[in-house]
């Protein structure tokens, strides 16, 4: 959905390169049950704050020799549908398509999912308040509603409500100011004062008072996307106790990494709500940084949107969007962190080596090739409950080193439809490790 053809394309073109030379609220019914919510709730940072848009390679235009025609005319383009801003008798539409949205948890009730847009549609599933979706077409209006197809990291499909006339029922991901946020350790920044990472980078030394004080810096896209158009393109995090916060839809543009974690000991970095398009990284932190939280962004790359490397620990990836053109996270070497509600669109999911104690939870995982690759000595991981579709080998792989991990109940679709093998691993691999409950 997200991975075009062309991506495709360019991908395979890549790869020969290298060879030659990495219900709704329910309409409120008498019998509506409320539902509890989830066990995880994913909307909390955790009480120690566990708490890139690419740039397409340019292309050779063929040349093309116009023959002159008298009777050459020009065809008028149509007109484009105007976008649907409300439906009538609701609020103004909020959400988008290819974008994570969450259960309004104001209310403890589920939304109502149906077979189609409208009260008519067969009710197919519910998705409990404080829930997590992934928004995939829409909006369609009907009886008084806006309506949104939707997928669940639970694996329900259908169509849900946004919300009526008093109120919003899905809500978008969006970021939130820290506990204590004070103007003095507060730098907001919009396009038109960046033109590079520098002015970004400053305005992190002058929040955190070179880094001797908590600081946080918000981009607000009001003004448009943030376009890079200066040399340095990378964000470096060169202080701890640092909060990066997008709002209003704020956008970096032609980004090399989005972030790159400068080579020595951090702590409690936080970067939430912003929407990278980068040519390199998403993220690259390949050195010891501890108690990180990647929360509610969007990492459009072509090399692996997270890669993290060395001994970092307690890192938070939570309802981002990573689509690469490579993995969508790769981590070699780090213990401890928590993987749980990202979209994941890459030629390969995760894969992870040499690493303990990662929570690999309720993901939706679509690759070119495997889902969850687990390989050179990873040992005590926790995948559970990923939604995985690919293309090519398995869903999720495990190798020879690989022990006492736990796979389980993890649902796995293959592009072919047939021969789906839901875990991957030779039978003395299988033999050390829990692999329970997962379907083809």
């Amino acid at each position: 959905m997200i991975l075009s053809h062309y991506k495709f394309m360019f991908v395979v073109a890549a790869l020969a390169l290298l060879m030659l030379g990495c219900e709704q609220k329910a309409v409120p019914t008498p019998t509506l049950t409320p539902t509890e919510p989830p066990a995880l709730t994913v909307m909390a940072v955790p009480p120690h704050t566990l708490t890139p848009t690419f740039t397409l390679v340019p292309s050779l235009t063929p040349t093309r020799t116009v023959v002159p025609s008298p009777t050459l005319t020009r065809t008028a383009v149509p007109p484009r549908p105007t976008a649907i801003t409300s439906c009538p008798g609701t609020l103004p539409i909020r959400l988008a398509v290819d974008r994570l949205a969450l259960v309004s948890d104001e209310s403890p009730v589920s939304n109502r999912v149906r077979s189609q847009p409208g009260l008519e549609g067969e009710v197919t599933g519910l998705i409990g308040a404080g829930e997590p979706v992934w928004v995939e077409e829409g909006p369609q209006c009907a009886d008084g509603y806006t309506w949104w197809y939707i997928q669940s990291f639970a694996g329900v499909q259908g169509w849900t409500a946004e919300g009526g006339e008093v109120g919003y029922w899905l809500v978008p991901v969006e970021a939130t100011l820290p506990d204590g946020a004070a103007a003095e350790n507060l730098v907001t920044l919009t396009a038109g004062q960046v033109s590079s990472a520098v002015e970004i980078e400053a305005a992190a030394k002058r929040a955190t008072a070179d880094g001797t004080r908590p600081g946080t810096v918000v981009l607000d896209g009001r003004d448009g996307p943030f376009v890079y158009t200066g040399d340095d393109r990378s964000i470096n995090i060169f202080v701890s106790d640092l909060t990066l916060l997008g709002v209003n839809g704020a956008k970096i543009e032609k980004c090399a990494d989005g972030l790159f974690f400068d080579d020595f000991p951090l702590e409690n970095i936080r970067v939430e709500g912003i929407e990278f398009d980068c040519t390199a990284h998403g993220v690259a932190a390949f050195g010891v940084f501890n108690e990180v939280t990647l929360r509610g962004n969007i990492f459009r790359t072509v090399m692996p949107a997270v890669h993290l490397d060395g001994e970092s620990s307690g890192w938070l990836i939570a309802l981002n969007l990573l689509d690469s053109f490579s993995d969508g996270i790769q981590i070699t070497g780090t213990n401890n962190h928590i993987i749980t509600y990202n979209m994941i669109d890459g030629w390969e999911g995760i894969t992870i080596r040499h690493c303990n104690q990662l929570s690999i939870t309720s993901n939706i995982i679509r690759s070119r090739r495997w889902g969850i690759h687990l390989l050179q000595e990873s040992s005590n991981n926790l995948v559970e409950k990923n939604l995985i579709h690919y293309d090519q080998y398995s869903g999720i792989i495990l190798l020879k080193g690989v022990t006492e991990n736990q796979i389980l109940s993890n649902i796995v679709t293959c592009e072919g439809g047939e021969g789906c093998l839901s875990v991957d691993a030779p039978p003395e691999v299988a033999g050390q490790n829990t692999i329970l409950g997962n379907l083809p």
